[in-house]
C-alpha cells in the first residue's frame, strides 16, 4: 500500500482501491500528501508601565512558503460495486493529476500595533490601534510528468495586496465604587485573517480528478490503459475518451486586483456584578456586521440569459420560480471574476450570554451560561443566476435564534480525588451543514473567527431533464409532467428551505470525570483518571446523507452522537 517508483509494475498493481457498495477501501497509503508550511516568525515590543497608565507598542513580521505535495501510485483509484463480497466488480477508475507539487508564498504579514490603557477613579479606558499589511502569491511552480497529465509549470500570480487598519476601543465603570458592580462597552475592528489560503484558490496546480469506465478485460485487477490507447482493445481498459481536454489544470476564477479584505465592527455592551461573596453573574450583548463581503460574477451571463419557469414545490404545493439557461452555449459560457460585493449584501450576527461563576467553600467551583444568537445573511444583488434570489434575505425568512446552556464544576472529594462534570444542551446544526464547495461559494460569507464556512444549507430538490411530478403531488402541478421541460442544466438544485431554518437535533450531554495524583517519590507523580462521556447514553443526530428531497439518501441518518463511553487514562509527570 505505500507508493511505489512511478511507472514500475509495483506501481501499477498497488493502486488504492475502494468498493462503493461496501464502503471499503485497501491500498489507502498508495494516494498521499505532504504539506510542508514554513513560517517565519519575528516580532519586538516595547512598554511603559505606571500604577494607572500602560502603554505598549510592538512590531510582528511573519513570511514563509506553504509547499504541497500528492502522489499516487497508478495515478487513479481503481472503484468496485461489489455485490456480495468487496472488491469483485470493477466499475471505473478515479484518475488524478499527480504527481503534483504546488506553492503559496506569504511573503509578508505585517502587525504594527500601540495600546493604552488609562484608570482614573472608577473608570478605565483601553485602546488600540493596528495597522496590518498583508502580501502574498500563488508561487512560480513546476510539476512533472504523470500518467494522465504532461509536466506544467505556471507563473507567479499576484494577489491583491491589503493595507488596512483595525481599532480597538473598550470602557470599564466601575458603577458605585466598590468593585462589585461594572458596566462594560467596546468598539473593535476584526480584519479577515488570511494567510496563504486567499491565494490557495487561485493556484491552477490543486488536486483534480475525473471518472472514466473501466473494464478489467484480461481480470488481473490492474487497471491498464495509457494516454492515446483505443478502448476495449489488449492493454487499454480505460476509457480515455472520457478525460476532459483540459484535466490537470483547474479551471480558475479571475480576482479583482483592488479587491478589499473583508473586515466586521464589533459592538459590546455588557454589566458585571457580584451577587453574594464568592458568586458573580454577567450578562453581554454582541453585535457583529460584516464589509466587503465577496461575490462571484460570471461576466459572460446576466440573468437575462435564464428562462422563467413556474415550479411546484413538493413539499407544499407552493408555486415559485426556477430559472434555467435559455441555451447550452450560453451553459458553456462561463468566466468568473471574484470581487467585493455591493453594500447591498449583509451578514450581521447578533447575540447575548448570561453567565455566572460560583466559587464553593472547600476548593470547588461551578460555572455556565446560557446563549442566544442569531446571524442573518442578505445576499438579493447576485449578479448571474436568479435561483440565488429565493430566500436570499434572511431578514425575511423566520430564522431561528440558536440557544444553548453549558453548565460545568469541579470540586475535590475524599482521598485526594478530583471530581468534575460537565452539561451541555446546544442546538444542532443547520440540516446541510455549511457551503463550502465551488459551486456554492457564490453565496459565500464567511466570516473571521467563526465556525461556518459558508452559507447554511437547507432542503433543495435535486431537479435533472427527466425529473418528473410525482403521482402524489400536491398543489397545481400535473402528476408525471416533466417539472422544467427543455432543460440545459445536467441538473439543478432548488431551495424548497430558507438554509439555517431546519435544524438538526439539540444535543444533550452529560459527562463525569474522577482523577487522583499519587506521589511515587522523586519528586515523580502519577495520575489516574476515568472519564464517563454522555452519561444519559442520549443520541441525537448529527448530519444526513443528503438534503436533497427526491434522493434516496434525503434525511436518511448519517451520523448520530457517540454513545456512552468510558475512558482510562493515566498520566506520568518526572
Amino acid at each position: 500500500g505505500v507508493n511505489k517508483t512511478p511507472f514500475s509494475p509495483e506501481w501499477y498493481a498497488n493502486a488504492s482501491r475502494r468498493d462503493q457498495n461496501f464502503t471499503a477501501l485497501t491500498n489507502g497509503l498508495a494516494n498521499w500528501g505532504g504539506r510542508y508550511p514554513d513560517r517565519f516568525n519575528m516580532m519586538a515590543a516595547l512598554s511603559y508601565i505606571t500604577g494607572s497608565h500602560n502603554i505598549k507598542s510592538g512590531i510582528q513580521y511573519n513570511f514563509g512558503p506553504y509547499i504541497n505535495t500528492r502522489e499516487a501510485n497508478g495515478d487513479l483509484q481503481q472503484v468496485y460495486a461489489g455485490t456480495t463480497t468487496p472488491f469483485t466488480n470493477p466499475v471505473s477508475v478515479t484518475v488524478y493529476n499527480t504527481p503534483l507539487r504546488y506553492q503559496e508564498n506569504l511573503k509578508a504579514d505585517i502587525g504594527i500595533f500601540v495600546q493604552d490603557s488609562w484608570s482614573l477613579n472608577r473608570l478605565t479606558l483601553n485602546g488600540g490601534l493596528r495597522w496590518e499589511y498583508l502580501a502574498h502569491e500563488v508561487a512560480e511552480q513546476t510539476s512533472g510528468n504523470g500518467r494522465f497529465v504532461d509536466a506544467r509549470k505556471f507563473d507567479a500570480i499576484a494577489m491583491p495586496t491589503w493595507k488596512d487598519f483595525a481599532p480597538r476601543f473598550g470602557v470599564v465603570y466601575d458603577v458605585f465604587g466598590t468593585g462589585k458592580t461594572a458596566i462594560k462597552a467596546g468598539f473593535n475592528r476584526y480584519n479577515e485573517s488570511r494567510t496563504t489560503q486567499f491565494a490557495t484558490k487561485y493556484n491552477p496546480l490543486a488536486l483534480t480528478s475525473a471518472n472514466l469506465t473501466w473494464n478489467d478485460l484480461n481480470g488481473d485487477d490492474i487497471a491498464q490503459g495509457e494516454r492515446g490507447c483505443t478502448f476495449g482493445t489488449a492493454g487499454c481498459e480505460i476509457n480515455f475518451a472520457q478525460l476532459p481536454s483540459n484535466f490537470g489544470v483547474r479551471s480558475l476564477a479571475t480576482v479583482d486586483p483592488d479587491f478589499q479584505r473583508t473586515y466586521n465592527l464589533e459592538y459590546t455592551a455588557g454589566v458585571q456584578h457580584e451577587l453574594f461573596p464568592r458568586v458573580s453573574v454577567a450578562a453581554t450583548f454582541y453585535r457583529r456586521q460584516f464589509y466587503d463581503l465577496p461575490v462571484t460574477d460570471n461576466l459572460l451571463r446576466t440573468p437575462a440569459d435564464y428562462r422563467a419557469v413556474d415550479v411546484v414545490s413538493p413539499l407544499d404545493g407552493e408555486v415559485f420560480k426556477a430559472y434555467t439557461v435559455a441555451t447550452t452555449t450560453q451553459l458553456r459560457a462561463v468566466n468568473d471574476f471574484d470581487t467585493n460585493a455591493t453594500s447591498d449584501r449583509k451578514q450581521i450576527y447578533n447575540g447575548g450570554d448570561i453567565t455566572f461563576n460560583v466559587r464553593i467553600p472547600g476548593g470547588g467551583t461551578l460555572f455556565g451560561g446560557y446563549t442566544m444568537e442569531r446571524t442573518l445573511r442578505v445576499t438579493c444583488d447576485e449578479p448571474d443566476d436568479p435561483n440565488f434570489l429565493r430566500f436570499c434575505d434572511d431578514r425575511e425568512n423566520d430564522l431561528p435564534w440558536l440557544k444553548q446552556f453549558k453548565f460545568a464544576g469541579t470540586y475535590p472529594v475524599k482521598w485526594g480525588i478530583q471530581a468534575s462534570f460537565s452539561f451541555q444542551s446546544i442546538n444542532g446544526r443547520p440540516i446541510g451543514g455549511f457551503s463550502g464547495t465551488a459551486a456554492a461559494d457564490r453565496n459565500r460569507i464567511a466570516g473571521p473567527g467563526y465556525g461556518d464556512v459558508g452559507s447554511p444549507i437547507g432542503t433543495r430538490w435535486l431537479i435533472t431533464p427527466t425529473t418528473r411530478y410525482a403521482a402524489n403531488c400536491t398543489g397545481p402541478c400535473r402528476p408525471g409532467e416533466l417539472v422544467i421541460p427543455g432543460m440545459t442544466e445536467a441538473q439543478l438544485l432548488l431551495p424548497l428551505k430558507p438554509g439555517g431554518q431546519e435544524l438538526l437535533d439539540r444535543i444533550n450531554q452529560l459527562d463525569l470525570s474522577l482523577a487522583k495524583w499519587f506521589e511515587v517519590g522523586g519528586g515523580r507523580r502519577l495520575q489516574l483518571q476515568a472519564d464517563l462521556f454522555n452519561i444519559t447514553n442520549g443520541n441525537a443526530v448529527l448530519g444526513w446523507r443528503s438534503v436533497n428531497f427526491g434522493t434516496a439518501a434525503y434525511s436518511q441518518v448519517s451520523s448520530i452522537l457517540n454513545p456512552r463511553v468510558l475512558r482510562l487514562g493515566v498520566q506520568f509527570k518526572f
